[in-house]
């Protein structure tokens, strides 16, 4: 038997777990760290590796890595599940179901979704971790890179409607619920009532808002029970805010940042910003202004373009050098401001056009050119494991639509008032779309995933990823 350890780990951790596997009859306990594990593989005569919860994903990473299914055993506080033998699992699931113990039955949940990746199970067993719901596709905003610029959206509410008492089943498996998708949250019908009867399940909150607008009651959820508050802004002065965000005031933006920091002081806050050619000179005085908020970091994402929008011009990858340069200066402010900032792996999809505009050659890797080598540059892409969205994840919009993620919501599988969520999220359609990502290539439909680009995604390693891939297209 193995033991897997981190650096960070304990004498006295170590010795306990060494104590209960001899405990358990082992005769000859290894200790591996984590690395080892990764570069050498399973040592001669080890049958299994214990592995504490809180290494479970550097296991999975582990597997990945070496593109082989390694004999986990996940040894939680108050359960051990040996991952050939998913059957035991499903009998500490209903037991605990019938004792009404929702900690335990997520946690047991989650190591079944793990035995899922591991298994390459294009039908899981697992039941979501993470339901993001459209609470309502109403905003009170016009932002000129959104559909709403163009559209209200049609006031249809989540929680008002019905879709979300769909999802009673689901509720005791989930961790987190993702409370937007294409309206402002803070908007919809009986939010604060309805935060309050989700917690019964013991589920926590993450949302992204404009933060025009604090419902009365919001602030005391927001410190107690959400675990991510994500803010859109993409300017730091009032001129292009309101430009940017039509409807919207950049005083009182500003105000409702600082009230819910100083109210929520432990609460993890990200700024989200659209990178689009009016705001792409300014990037790093954006990571300048969330700093002096209050945030803990900046998320910045391609614009989606939109005819409709009249936008395709606004495309960032329009503005190559510009674009890598301002990326390259936020990275910089953020680690002056010690603030974490998030962008898009943009060589490969920049030094594309890059090339073209010079007249160079695929290849051609010139340093005096002034083009950086792009960090993905196969022809086909080659990834192990799957989107996170596929396994632990699922998409509803305000009118009961199921998606596999929130980036291709267009990409309807089926209805929550049609099908229970567990039927369709076993069904055809996403067993469909899995089975692409395990076959070792995502789908054409993914291409420009902000997740994907951003290394935002746990349960898959990327090896390399075509160019293709990096560009998001129209809507």
């Amino acid at each position: 038997m193995i033991v897997l350890v981190d650096k960070g780990d304990s004498a006295g951790r170590v010795r306990e777990m060494v104590e209960m596997l001899r405990a358990r009859g082992a005769d000859k306990v290894d200790i591996v760290d984590v690395k080892t594990l990764a570069r050498q593989g399973m040592p001669a005569e080890r049958t299994k590796v214990l592995v504490p919860w809180g290494l479970r994903m550097a296991a999975l990473h582990v597997s990945l890595e070496r593109d082989e299914m390694l004999p986990y055993v996940l040894w939680h506080r108050d359960f051990c599940f040996d991952i050939e033998e998913k059957e035991s699992l499903r009998e500490l699931i209903a037991q605990h179901s019938a004792e009404g113990n929702v900690k335990l039955m997520k946690d047991l949940n989650e190591a079944m979704m793990l035995s899922d990746v591991l298994h390459r199970r294009s039908r899981p067993h697992a039941m979501p971790l993470k339901l993001q719901v459209e609470s309502t596709d109403r905003c009170n905003a016009h932002c000129i890179m959104c559909g709403h610029a163009y559209s209200p959206g049609s006031g249809t509410d989540a929680f008002r409607d019905g879709v979300v008492s769909r999802l009673t089943d689901a509720l005791p498996f989930v961790q987190t619920m993702i409370l937007h998708g294409n309206g402002e949250p803070f908007l919809s019908h009986g939010l604060i009532a309805h935060l309050e009867e989700l917690s019964a399940f013991g589920v926590s909150f993450i949302t992204s808002t404009n933060l025009s607008v604090l419902p009365d009651g919001i602030i005391d959820h927001l410190r107690d029970q959400f675990v991510e508050l994500i803010v859109s802004c993409d300017a730091a002065s009032r001129e292009l805010y309101e430009r940017i965000r039509p409807g919207l005031s950049f005083e009182r933006f500003c105000a409702n940042v600082r009230q819910v920091r100083a109210a929520c002081p432990d609460l993890r806050m990200k700024m989200a910003v659209v990178v689009m050619r009016q705001n792409i000179d300014i990037c790093p005085d954006i990571v300048s202004f969330a700093s002096d908020l209050g945030f803990d970091g900046v998320v910045f994402n391609q614009l989606c373009p939109d005819p409709r929008c009249g936008n395709l011009e606004d495309v960032p990858t329009e503005l190559p050098e510009r674009y890598q340069e301002a990326m390259r200066a936020a990275r910089i402010e953020g680690e002056r401001r010690g603030i974490a900032v998030k962008t898009p792996s943009i060589n490969c999809m920049i030094s594309k056009k890059m090339r073209s505009d010079k007249g160079l050659e695929d290849g051609d890797e010139s340093e005096a050119a002034g083009i950086a080598p792009p960090r993905y540059n196969s022809v086909d892409s080659d990834v192990s494991g799957i989107c996170d969205w596929l396994v632990d994840s699922a998409y509803i919009d305000a009118r009961g639509n199921v998606a596999p993620c929130c980036m291709l919501q267009q990409e309807v599988v089926g209805n929550v008032f049609d099908h229970a969520l567990a039927e369709i999220w076993r069904g055809d359609a996403c067993a469909a779309l899995r089975g692409e990502f395990y076959r070792g290539s995502p789908p054409e439909a993914c291409s420009g995933c902000d997740f994907l680009l951003q290394g935002r995604l746990s349960c898959m390693l990327v090896r390399s990823l075509a160019v293709e891939g990096s560009i998001k297209h129209a809507r």
